[in-house]
């Protein structure tokens, strides 16, 4: 038998549809479209509150400094297989690679005679074009390297945010357009975001442009410090509905009995050598045995595929805010009569959508992938999803109604847990963090823990940056933990409990036995005391910074709240002071000057962590003579970007 014959025997069928079923898909997918256009015509302000809303800036900062860390760490990374993937002394010589991977531009542009015309080549700069199909010898691929490395640098720290975003973007696709080769899931997300934050003005926070035109208006007279502007969110919108639209695909794309059956998907994962770190053969069998990468394995499989219920928490709550608030704009501002208008609309689209998706089932239906009870045939199954898709929403609408006015402790559990941050983001940083532990996946990891603070406010970044600022409360600092009394005085509740017959005798017998104790001092000082630490917390260290009366002392000194995210500062004027001199001295009078001063603010002020870390490490390995003299040179850099020189 031929390979040819062979590979015909293997390929699958061609799915034909028939003309009157792809009509009516056709019909019902502009119905979905038709209806939502029709949706926020007759809600606008609803289309505003969603879509053109301002909003604080410092999420989307935090995304392009995050984002930008890990552009700058996948092209550092590609560094080491430069030459081979990308240059003409590696795997492609640059005709070879423009003839294969060069799309308009090997038609339209020759080496000698260059484009046939002005029109071809803005026509090329709108398909798949590099430069390096054009020139690719090594000096020529480092200096696209280095520039698409000094612009990532600069669109990180935020120094003429919008350019130097424009110019990264550029820099990227450079390099990724030049050969897929060595193609990752990250770096289709990384292209995707990176083009995203042309839109995001996310240099209204934590950048150098901000703090530019913060110290022009506080040295140019303002008796107040400047706010941060506010941004349009569209942007951000968009970046959220991409992750959940990845989460949810990857999820759903997860079928079969090893996801959804038997719990093994990671344990194969792991055990391949293509994606494990390392041979773990043993370990992974104990994890897979015991149950734990089975319980995993589901539980990926289960976020993933409801990652979109975090989108519908975030517009519950949105409605909930505006219900209880009476607020004028969007839910709200419609009369009663638009607004049923607009949700009757809406539920036409989703039968349109259910149409849809039931033609989809009839000619897609593959029974090995469903259980025996739904074995019905295409048609018969289609029919049940159908009917499935128009009962869930009336069902999951009915039973919210009546738990926010019969159960309103469950439904505010509901909101903050079921569709709330806490759970899904906390629950895909651990998803995510194990991934990179054990697994090889690229910067996929990085790149969509990244996106994450697009899903935060603005008062809730202000208050992670309180608490990093915090710092163990002193009762806490010594002996047992509070958790570990809290365990012990529980079990004392419960024995007391049992005597007076209110539980159970062996219930008491067991929880307050001497094995109870012995692990709750075990874990007085591990686990239990750590978890302690996380919890019980207290306002930081505070900082005082003393200056001088003078006006332009005044103004200067004010320049350090704008680096000040985490509170820590305060002020008083002193007569004593040099004008010019930075002077700050702690809670328990230690003071410092001048460069010293500066490098010690570097600790408390993130946007001088990357600057202050070498004297860290120096000074915690070589002892404090070297560490004193390396931080007073950082102290003198810190001098010069906090204004004070």
């Amino acid at each position: 038998m031929s390979p040819a014959l062979l590979l015909a025997k293997t390929k699958k069928p061609e799915v034909i549809i028939a003309a009157n079923d792809l009509q009516m898909t056709t019909a019902s997918l502009w119905l979905v479209v038709i209806g939502l256009v029709v949706f926020f015509v007759l809600r606008p302000g609803l289309w505003r509150r969603l879509v053109l809303k301002r909003v604080d800036p410092r999420p989307a900062a935090l995304v392009r400094i995050f984002l930008g860390i890990t552009i700058f760490w996948t092209v550092a990374d590609l560094l080491m297989w430069g030459r081979f993937l990308f240059t003409d002394e590696g795997l492609y010589l640059t005709d070879m690679a423009r003839e294969r991977f060069g799309d308009r531009l090997r038609r339209v542009w020759d080496p000698e005679h260059g484009f046939e015309s002005l029109p071809m080549m803005f026509g090329v700069l709108a398909s798949k074009w590099t430069v390096l199909h054009m020139r690719s010898d090594p000096p020529f691929v480092w200096g696209v390297f280095a520039a698409t490395m000094a612009a990532n640098v600069a669109m990180i720290v935020g120094w003429r945010t919008r350019l130097t975003t424009l110019l990264t973007f550029i820099g990227v696709m450079q390099i990724y357009n030049y050969s897929p080769i060595w193609y990752a899931g990250g770096d289709t997300v990384t292209r995707t975001m990176i083009f995203l934050g042309l839109f995001c003005r996310w240099g209204e926070a934590y950048s150098i442009d901000t703090w530019q035109r913060r110290k022009r208006a506080i040295m140019g007279g303002a008796a107040s410090l400047p706010p941060l502007r506010a941004i349009p969110v569209w942007p951000q919108r968009i970046m959220l509905l991409q992750l959940a639209i990845i989460y949810c695909s990857t999820g759903l794309l997860k079928s079969g009995s090893t996801w959804g059956v038997y719990g093994s998907a990671i344990y194969y994962a792991m055990n391949l050598d293509h994606f494990y770190r390392m041979p773990l053969t043993g370990l992974t069998t104990l994890l897979q045995r015991s149950g734990v990468l089975m319980v995993s394995t589901w539980v990926v499989h289960w976020w993933e595929s409801l990652f979109p219920l975090l989108l519908v928490g975030l517009a519950v709550r949105d409605y909930e805010k505006a219900r209880t608030l009476g607020d004028p704009d969007g839910w709200l501002c419609a009369s009663k009569t638009r607004r049923r208008l607009s949700w009757l609309v809406l539920a036409i689209s989703w039968i349109g959508f259910a149409l849809a998706t039931r033609i989809a089932i009839k000619y897609y239906y593959d029974p090995k992938y469903l259980p025996k009870l739904l074995e019905l045939g295409p048609d018969g199954l289609g029919w049940l999803i159908f009917a499935g898709l128009l009962a869930i929403p009336v069902a999951v609408i009915a039973g919210y109604r009546a738990l926010r006015r019969r159960r309103p402790g469950a439904h505010a559990v509901a909101l903050q847990w079921v569709f709330g941050k806490r759970m899904w983001l906390t629950l895909g940083v651990m998803m995510h963090l194990g991934i990179e532990v054990s697994m090889n996946v690229g910067t996929f990891v990085q790149v969509m823990v990244a996106m994450y603070p697009a899903f935060l406010s603005g008062r809730e970044v202000a208050n992670i940056w309180r608490y990093l600022g915090s710092s163990i409360r002193e009762e806490d600092s010594g002996g047992v933990p509070t958790l570990a009394q809290r365990v012990r005085a529980w079990a004392g509740a419960l024995k007391e409990g049992a005597a007076r017959g209110e539980r159970p005798r062996w219930m008491s017998v067991i929880l307050t036995s001497s094995f109870i104790h012995r692990v709750a001092r075990l874990f007085g000082a591990g686990p239990l005391r750590w978890g302690s630490n996380l919890v019980s917390r207290q306002a930081g260290a505070r900082w005082t910074v003393l200056h001088a009366p003078d006006d332009r002392s005044v103004r200067v000194a004010a320049l350090l709240r704008c680096w000040d995210v985490m509170e820590l500062l305060t002020f008083e004027c002193v007569d004593a002071a040099t004008p010019g001199e930075l002077w700050i001295r702690d809670g328990r009078g230690v003071e410092l000057r001048g460069s010293l001063a500066a490098a010690r603010l570097g600790r408390i002020f993130p946007g001088l962590w990357g600057l202050c870390l070498p004297g860290v490490v120096v000074e915690r390995v070589c002892g404090q003579t070297r560490g004193v003299a390396l931080r007073r040179v950082v102290g003198r850099v810190h001098l010069r970007l906090l204004g004070q020189r």
